[in-house]
């Protein structure tokens, strides 16, 4: 992989994962309705796609596979990927625990590693939806996991149908949002969609840098009919519902616009700001849950903000105080607990 795509890649880490966080802020039914959907259900969705599309291109990025690179592989995000699923699924489960959503059984942890809507008690887990595991986030490593385990299988049909197969996987994908036991139809498309650049060598920045003003136009025109589909089925119905058609243009639409302006912002002087901070990205990504609704509800008691004018100042106030103290925790525990933070983020220090 060459520098440019690597210094995107590491530039785009943080802000993706603050992007993530965003999508766990919101409180809809506190006000500033308008302003929240647009920030945590409209514009992050960007995020885990391009996590995604990464996690597939690095995986494959030597441009071949055999099964000596498959068990090397295999090696790697068992510490990178199941380890910290693990402990920090452990540390979730602990807390339903203590906060009397689940009895403290061994089937109970083990289903909410997966799912917690497997739990006879789940309806009282207040911290997830059905489909996603104990630390909710973390969706997004359990099929990662899954991904990786199959990887010769996406490797083969690539390769057998000279990268065509990905159209089969656009298939399954484009018209919904279907899960499979829990597993979505839009990992195996974007993982494998960075496969294909990679199999075929495929620079993803310069290749979106090339079709940049059609993916900015596309971007711009999707992004606000996302958001009015979003606005009007929340107004109508009081509850999340998305046109997965006018969803899934605008994700990959927002996500060639995202790598083209990326890949101009790299070699700005002001990306190697953010590219210091992506070490923290994992970390935010997976600990931010841990306290985020608690600490959230608690200072929305407290403060009590009435007007919609306040409940958008807290709603941002929240975001970045919230990521502020992750971040400075990461960095603070990196300096006296190196070891222990390297096994916590897989690495990634």
């Amino acid at each position: 992989m060459d520098r440019q795509q690597s210094r995107v890649i590491d530039l785009l880490r943080y802000p993706m994962a603050v992007l993530v966080v965003m999508c766990h802020c919101g409180f809809l039914d506190g006000g500033g309705t308008a302003i929240q959907l647009f920030f945590s259900e409209t514009l992050p969705h960007v995020a885990v796609p391009l996590f995604l599309l990464f996690s597939g291109y690095l995986f494959f990025k030597e441009g071949k596979f055999d099964g000596q690179l498959y068990r090397r592989k295999l090696k790697s995000r068992f510490r990178t990927l199941f380890i910290p699923y693990i402990i920090w699924s452990t540390l979730c489960f602990i807390i339903a625990v203590a906060q009397g959503q689940v009895a403290p059984s061994f089937l109970n942890y083990v289903e909410g590693l997966w799912d917690t809507a497997l739990w006879n008690d789940g309806a009282s887990f207040s911290r997830t939806l059905p489909g996603y595991p104990v630390n909710m986030p973390l969706w997004f490593i359990r099929d990662l996991l899954i991904l990786v385990l199959i990887s010769p299988l996406i490797w083969f049909l690539l390769q057998k149908t000279r990268g065509w197969g990905i159209l089969l996987m656009a298939a399954w994908w484009f018209p919904g949002h279907d899960k499979f036991f829990g597993f979505g139809a839009d990992c195996l498309f974007f993982f494998s969609l960075g496969a294909l650049f990679a199999m075929k060598q495929i620079n993803f920045v310069q290749w979106t840098r090339k079709y940049s003003i059609p993916f900015y136009i596309a971007a711009g025109i999707m992004l606000v009919a996302d958001y009015v589909v979003m606005y009007k089925n929340y107004l109508t119905y009081h509850e999340l519902r998305f046109n997965w058609l006018v969803f899934n243009v605008y994700v990959v639409s927002i996500m060639g616009a995202t790598l083209a302006l990326a890949g101009k912002l790299a070699e700005k002087p002001i990306a190697d700001k953010f590219i210091r901070l992506s070490s923290a990205s994992f970390f935010l990504y997976a600990a931010h849950i841990l306290w985020l609704y608690p600490l959230r509800d608690y200072l929305l008691k407290v403060l009590a903000p009435a007007s919609d004018a306040a409940v958008i100042l807290f709603y941002f106030a929240f975001i970045a105080f919230h990521c502020a103290v992750v971040t400075a925790l990461f960095f603070l525990m990196r300096k006296c607990l190196p070891k222990t933070t390297a096994v916590l983020t897989g690495g990634r220090v």
